[in-house]
């Protein structure tokens, strides 16, 4: 019996010091073979000038390839990142590095991709795959700055596990004719479309509250001027109180008309910024806004005395509308505030209230206002 104890611990510690050695071997994790071929036929319809998917070769493990990403325990590919290292902003590697050509329906057969990014590429104007509505496990879609044109797909409102949803900046060339498709996105927090034409749609702002989760909107440059908003009717405070979780929002030029002083003239630019709106924003939208952290009202035409309108967002532009009298009060959190160009309706200028406590104010832009 003395001698039994270390007998019993020997083979405890040849397979702890086994589980050890597997644990801390190099990653030998495998793709599965199905994807592998389906991303190697997805790759095929892409045009890669600067041959950013080298990497992509059927000797190698696809989870090692660049932009792919395995679950670690299955060896299932669950996120692809193609969005272009290099925005816009640089022209030079933007225009190498961009990947274009055709989406392939090889990406159907990843059934477990949950993240596809790509963004900022150019894929010449064409449509959005409506496919891509089949592909139940996305949480992450962002086809921002691609190059997609025409006709939102109202399949993608068939992604009911979607979080993040970025359809904007497309150079204008996609338009949305029904958004009742966005209301089944029960779990959706990010929805951008700036750029996305909207205005064919009435209905947008109630297919848009019915989203509980909804925390970041953008808006922007969505045609959404007077041509539909007499159809729409009165933008009301029922549209934002479902918006409880909202902390960004960022509809600028839209020429928002809440038809509360409406002052439409007969004559205008048709669709798109039309300017000579005079519409008086609500007390209950100033309280909704003031609890949004990042608010963009800009280009505009919103009117309206604001002294008696407390803000506490932390990023607020109200440029290039018709304001007048004081600005309204801000809390000690505002960072910035833009008020710039805007269309004074009245002989005296704006003045900045006094701020109660310790201001956290860094940056403060009042170019160029005046009547």
């Amino acid at each position: 019996m003395r001698n039994s104890r270390p007998i019993i611990l020997f083979p405890l510690l040849c397979f702890l010091s086994s589980t050890i050695s597997i644990l801390c071997e190099p990653n030998t994790l495998v793709c599965n073979e199905k994807e592998k071929h389906a991303l190697l036929r997805f790759k095929k319809a892409l045009s890669d000038p600067g041959n950013r998917l080298s990497s992509w070769s059927v000797n190698q493990d696809c989870c090692r390839w660049e932009a792919v990403r395995c679950n670690n325990v299955t060896g299932r590919v669950v996120e692809l990142h193609l969005g272009n290292p290099y925005d816009g902003f640089d022209l030079e590697f933007y225009r190498k590095f961009k990947l274009g050509g055709e989406i392939s329906p090889a990406l159907l057969e990843l059934e477990f991709l949950s993240y596809l990014n790509l963004s900022w590429n150019d894929f010449g104007g064409i449509p959005i795959p409506s496919f891509l509505g089949s592909m139940g496990s996305l949480r992450y879609l962002d086809l921002s700055y691609a190059g997609f044109g025409g006709l939102v797909p109202h399949q993608l409102g068939n992604l009911s596990t979607l979080r993040h949803l970025d359809l904007g900046d497309n150079s204008g060339l996609l338009y949305v004719e029904n958004l009742g498709w966005i209301s089944h996105l029960a779990f959706l927090k990010y929805l951008g479309m700036n750029g996305v034409d909207l205005h064919r749609e009435v209905h947008w702002l109630e297919s848009v509250s019915m989203l509980p989760s909804l925390s970041e909107l953008h808006l922007s440059e969505c045609e959404l001027d007077s041509n539909m908003t007499s159809s729409l009717g009165t933008i009301s405070e029922v549209h934002f109180t479902a918006l409880s979780k909202l902390k960004v929002l960022w509809i600028s030029g839209t020429s928002l008309s809440f038809h509360v002083n409406s002052s439409i003239p007969t004559s205008g630019s048709g669709r798109g910024f039309l300017s000579g709106i005079v519409d008086t924003a609500p007390n209950w939208f100033w309280k909704f806004a003031s609890y949004i952290v990042w608010i963009d009202l800009s280009n505009n035409q919103i009117s309206g005395d604001l002294s008696q309108v407390v803000l506490k967002n932390t990023f607020i532009d109200l440029s290039s509308n018709c304001f007048s009298g004081r600005l309204p009060r801000l809390s000690p959190n505002v960072r910035i505030l833009n008020i710039a160009k805007f269309i004074l309706g009245t002989d005296f200028p704006f003045h900045v209230q006094k701020m109660n406590g310790r201001s956290k104010l860094e940056v403060l832009d009042v170019g160029l206002c005046g009547a």
